[in-house]
């Protein structure tokens, strides 16, 4: 052990080798103040004792610098109440490189539904195939340039030219 002032331990090292910082029973190669540890497994664990993958964070993630986060697997969120992506800048959500054919699928489960809940456009030149389109009742939807289909009762729907829609 190191000690400050002859009585606080500071860094310990236990009979097998592992090194604790502020905590005289460190639980893996390296533990500090139990807040990160370092098992023999190679899994770190940040604010957990128990690490259940390589890297395993409770609380936030956050990543400040530029650059890529890469993602194996898959990405789950476990939070059952609310889970958000977001981006304090423009967020392209791609699926595959630009050499593939791969569809992007935005999916909710059983009875829940995808919801959108600002603006919807979709790029000229582009289109989109759907089963059920749900417009607001003050909503409205713009297909490119000036083709608008909205919605401004709950019985009437019109399009960008002002001309009623029958469906």
């Amino acid at each position: 052990s190191i000690r400050t002032n002859g009585v606080n331990d500071r860094l310990n090292i236990d009979m097998s080798g592992n090194v604790g910082i502020g905590t005289t029973a460190p639980i893996g190669l390296l533990d500090v103040n139990s807040k990160l540890n370092v098992l023999s497994s190679g899994s770190v664990g940040i604010a957990t004792t128990a690490p259940e993958a390589k890297l395993d964070v409770e609380g936030t993630l956050q990543v400040t610098s530029a650059g890529d986060i890469g993602v194996a697997q898959d990405l789950v969120m476990t939070n059952i109440t609310s889970s958000t992506i977001k981006s304090y800048g423009p967020l392209t959500i791609q699926s595959g490189t630009s050499n593939d054919n791969d569809n992007l699928v935005l999916k909710a489960s059983g009875t829940g539904k995808v919801y959108i809940e600002d603006d919807l456009q979709i790029a000229d030149g582009y289109g989109f195939t759907m089963q059920n389109l749900t417009i607001p009742s003050t909503g409205v939807v713009t297909f490119g340039g000036d083709a608008t289909l909205s919605r401004a009762s709950a019985d009437t729907l019109t399009t960008g030219s002002g001309d009623n829609l029958t469906v």
